[in-house]
């Protein structure tokens, strides 16, 4: 995977996959900068919304560390670190996409929305 960069635990920008129904996705940009959280994907932004705003912030056993789940506005988003097969992930991406669910996860950690462990 590219485009992963880490400037600081309150500060993250990498690749996401906004999960759509059954088999979908959206590529995009999730982005967490200056106490606000966004994501930009091919059909424009999805949401650029203060992290207190952000609920319900969940990391799914069955996502394996490479995805998470949260709600925003009352909207239910889902997203996948791993390059997904419809858009030629291979096996060799979960790696890459569980680090950034881990960078994600201690992220999220940081602005006080997951019980620390």
């Amino acid at each position: 995977m590219t485009d992963n960069e880490s400037a600081a635990p309150d500060e993250l920008v990498t690749s996401a996959w906004l999960l759509i129904g059954l088999f979908g996705t959206e590529d995009g940009t999730l982005e967490l900068a200056d106490g606000r959280l966004a994501f930009a994907g091919r059909n424009g932004t999805r949401f650029n919304v203060a992290i207190g705003d952000v609920r319900h912030v969940e990391f799914p056993w069955y996502y394996f560390g490479g995805g998470v789940q949260f709600t925003v506005n009352g909207r239910r988003y889902r997203f996948s670190f791993v390059v997904p097969t419809g858009e030629g992930g291979r096996i060799g991406d979960v790696p890459d996409g569980r680090r950034v669910g881990a960078m994600w996860r201690d992220a999220f950690t940081a602005a006080g929305l997951l019980r620390r462990r």
